[in-house]
């Protein structure tokens, strides 16, 4: 009670990366092996493989936007299946050039990933210079078969153009755990209410992609680490001490650097 009183807020920057990168990693097997359509079909006793056909990962390109914690997970996860790794991340190829060999990939510019890659997913923070980095510039060189997975923000993709270059068959998919204009309706049951959103109707209705709500992160594990981290916080700004996140607790009840 004392805390509320107090507005003690913060964010937690650091929760299990790993749970992140596997999503996003389910998201990629799903829309490429069509498991989504496969799952409806056994339901109604339908087990023609019609329409079913995928693409051998192994071998394949997979492009990585975002080289952070996250986006290092990923790329794991990914060599594991015998694949080439670019990464397009300029901040990251200034300040740690030592991580591509490390793990294994090769940095390169956005327009070689978009080009050359069978896969790309999006693990980079949305900055002026990344929002929309999935347009329909990008989209127009990208190879016909190639699938996205954004598991970061919606913003960095252009929604409206991502529809219309599956739906024009210039990529194959799409697998998304974000959305643009997902505030008020993701984490909420709007089951009985009624949504004026024409371009989530067609995220929904779109057989080549995948949407969930935003779950990315929703394992015991990280839910686990956000409790710990969060009351960590808490505890040091009562304290008037600097918590992970640079906050701290001013004698007013307000917080600096929060």
């Amino acid at each position: 009670k004392q805390w509320y009183q107090r507005r003690v807020r913060d964010r937690v920057p650091a929760y299990s990366p790993e749970a992140v990168a596997e999503h996003a990693m389910s998201l990629m097997m799903t829309i490429n092996r069509n498991i989504h359509l496969a799952y409806n079909r056994t339901r109604e006793n339908n087990y023609s493989l019609e329409g079913l056909q995928g693409e051998t990962i192994f071998g394949s390109t997979i492009g990585v936007i975002g080289a952070g914690r996250i986006g290092q997970c990923f790329i794991k996860i990914a060599k594991g299946f015998g694949t080439k790794i670019i990464v397009f991340d300029d901040f990251a190829r200034q300040n740690f050039p030592q991580t591509a060999k490390e793990l294994g990939f090769e940095y390169v510019d956005k327009e070689t990933l978009f080009k050359n890659s069978d896969f790309i997913s999006i693990h980079a923070p949305l900055l002026e210079s990344t929002k929309h980095i999935v347009n329909k510039k990008t989209l127009s060189i990208m190879k016909k078969n190639a699938i996205i997975i954004n598991t970061a923000r919606g913003g960095l993709v252009n929604t409206k153009d991502l529809i219309n270059a599956i739906d024009a068959c210039k990529i194959r998919g799409a697998g998304l755990d974000v959305y643009e204009n997902e505030s008020g309706i993701f984490f909420f049951d709007c089951c009985n209410k009624m949504i004026c959103d024409i371009t989530l109707s067609r995220l929904r209705a779109n057989r080549n992609i995948v949407l969930t709500s935003h779950q990315a992160f929703f394992t015991n594990l990280a839910l686990r680490q956000i409790a710990e981290v969060t009351m960590n916080n808490v505890e040091l700004a009562l304290k008037n001490d600097l918590g992970f996140t640079g906050l701290e607790l001013l004698e007013d009840g307000k917080i600096k650097n929060g």
